[in-house]
């Protein structure tokens, strides 16, 4: 299934949503999508919602997931603003996250780390990825390497954790 395939059918989840933890599953994913179609205002509106809802439901599988991809979109969005303070704060919020199902198997979503590296922040990186290591215990090897070549000031090849 294609990016684009995925995108639609989250937002068509969220659309046709009945209640608010139908709502949860579907808000940061549409966060990720719309943010990266240009539309940062939606973007920005849906992460936050998507934050405030892992408040109301921490015991579902879906809260750490809420809690990264939130704060990545957020943190997407501070850098588009020129923000990079406020960028990494969320970088740092996103490692936080207890992780989830997905986050534990496949890791993070990096496309805020990747932003942020492109801008020569390297050792903020380089700890979230030491975040990291609490939840994606399965990507110890993947985070030696990012590690490693992050210490040589390069950018790793993030391969499918971009669009995660």
């Amino acid at each position: 299934m294609s990016h684009e395939q995925i995108c639609e059918e989250h937002v068509t989840r969220l659309e046709n949503a009945t209640s608010e933890l139908e709502r949860f599953y579907s808000l940061a994913p549409v966060a990720k999508c719309v943010i990266d179609d240009g539309d940062i205002v939606l973007s920005q509106r849906l992460a936050i919602e998507a934050l405030d809802l892992a408040g109301r439901f921490p015991d579902d599988w879906n809260h750490g997931n809420a809690i990264h991809d939130g704060h990545v979109v957020l943190g997407r969005i501070a850098l588009l603003d020129g923000n990079r303070e406020l960028a990494i704060e969320h970088l740092y919020l996103a490692g936080e996250t207890p992780g989830s199902p997905q986050l534990n198997s496949f890791g993070p979503n990096m496309t805020l780390a990747r932003d942020l590296l492109q801008q020569g922040e390297w050792d903020s990186v380089y700890d979230y990825l030491e975040q990291c290591r609490a939840f994606w215990k399965l990507g110890r090897r993947e985070i030696d390497l990012w590690q490693e070549l992050i210490s040589s000031r390069q950018i790793p090849d993030f391969g499918a954790n971009i669009n995660y």
